[in-house]
């Protein structure tokens, strides 16, 4: 600003005007709003994901410790490794996707004297040779083992087993989401586009959001502006949309804003454990309350003196008649009875026959309308009826006035309208044709 406004020559001041002139009119080829608000929420939504499907065991755990019924030795030790089972599963899928937990648990030994894994457990886990992760295998077992409960009546019934297992299909499917997300990442380019245009855009407009001294210049400003503030707080709302971007990416990291994911693991264990044998079937000494619904509840007095809003509706509150004001109920104006319309015997299409109908209509009466045409026809008809096809005039001489010129030719056909049928006498093929 100093330079162009004190060092630069005129001739510079006016080159400078119209360059920034020309970036600022083409800066907005680059949509920033765009491509944050886009990041953003890509960023967010696998931040979520990651978050919901991190495997919290308490629902897994009240089924369990529900369903699979009984204080024996052996009942309690299967409830007990079942929810050791499953958090062994978290934790061997944690172990691939956070780092913090790969220091914590570095092997199998490591899983072993924290007393996730038994020796025997780690030898089937060696045993197995596939070269995809193992993370099934305790799944495995814990299915087996809620079958053979069921199959020693310590589950009651086959609704409860599926319903104990739907509830540990639910907590692999978490973890496997889990893994699917972390194994599949936003592509590295995409966040580098995103951090390089943003840097560019903001370098542009280090030259486009200059003030401008020279008059008659098209961008010269009003207010001489020695600081640009507005620019300032577009850079402090961009840049730092753009660092919880990137704070966000990668939440299973070592940052002090990530998931602290040793600490959901030893949550689970230490809840499931205890629901698993030590609150088993435990329930306090069932004793009549002494709450009355009809009576305040209580406050604290500090608390007491805070407005309480209710949760009303609307209109709840509208008064439009009085209470007791008797209200005349009638149906409504623009309700009318429907009449049925009378069924049609035309086949042919509804526009067609609507036309057509009226037309047949109207030809019938007005070729029936003279009886005296009928019978003169009639008198032709037996007068050339019993005479051969040489002996029949080309040519018959007909009375003036005695057939109008509306009917003089007729033949048998049968016009069908909607509502009629009529059938009308006709000549054969020898008959004369005026």
């Amino acid at each position: 600003m100093v330079l162009y406004k004190y060092a630069f020559s005129t001739g510079l001041q006016l080159s400078f005007a119209k360059f920034a002139n020309f970036i600022d009119g083409r800066l907005g080829y680059i949509n920033l709003v765009f491509i944050l608000g886009f990041f953003v929420t890509t960023v967010v939504d696998r931040w979520k994901t990651v978050f919901n499907n991190i495997g919290f065991i308490d629902n897994v755990a009240f089924h369990m410790a529900s369903y699979i019924r009984g204080d024996d030795k052996e009942t309690t030790t299967v409830r007990r490794n079942c929810m050791r089972y499953l958090c062994l599963t978290q934790v061997l899928v944690l172990r691939d996707i956070a780092l913090s937990v790969r220091k914590r648990f570095p092997n199998y030994d490591s899983l072993v004297e924290a007393g996730f894994l038994m020796e025997h457990e780690r030898k089937m886990l060696e045993e197995e040779r596939s070269t995809f992760q193992k993370y099934w295998m305790p799944i495995n077992w814990v299915f087996n083992l809620c079958y053979e409960m069921r199959a020693k009546d310590k589950v009651i019934g086959d609704v409860l087993l599926n319903g104990l297992l739907l509830e540990v299909k639910n907590y692999r499917d978490s973890l496997q989401q889990l893994f699917n997300t972390d194994a599949v990442p936003i592509p590295l380019v995409y966040p580098q586009v995103v951090f390089v245009a943003t840097r560019v855009y903001f370098f542009l407009c280090i030259f486009s959001r200059q003030y401008i001294i020279n008059a008659g210049e098209k961008n010269r400003d009003v207010i001489d502006e020695w600081v640009p503030f507005m620019t300032m707080l577009q850079l402090v709302f961009s840049m730092g949309w753009l660092k919880v971007a990137e704070a966000l990416m990668n939440p299973l990291g070592l940052d002090d804003d990530d998931f602290e994911c040793n600490y959901i693991i030893d949550r689970n264990v230490a809840i499931s454990t205890l629901m698993a044998d030590k609150h088993w079937g435990e329930y306090p000494v069932q004793m009549r309350d002494q709450i009355d619904p009809y009576q305040f509840q209580l406050y604290s007095e500090q608390s007491a003196l805070s407005p309480l809003h209710k949760l009303i509706g609307s209109a709840a509150l509208v008064t439009l008649v009085e209470q007791n004001m008797r209200v005349n109920m009638v149906p409504h104006n623009g309700y009318t009875p429907l009449t049925p319309k009378p069924r049609s015997r035309s086949r042919g299409f509804s526009t067609i026959s609507n036309f057509v109908n009226p037309l047949r209509k109207a030809t019938n009466s007005f070729l029936h309308s003279d009886s005296k045409n009928d019978d003169t026809i009639t008198k032709i008809d037996n007068r050339y009826a019993n005479k051969s096809d040489d002996k029949v005039p080309d040519f018959v001489e007909i009375p003036v006035g005695s057939i109008p010129e509306r009917n003089n030719i007729k033949h048998r056909e049968t016009i069908s309208t909607v509502d009629e049928e009529v059938t009308r006498p006709s000549y054969n093929s020898n008959s004369l044709h005026p």
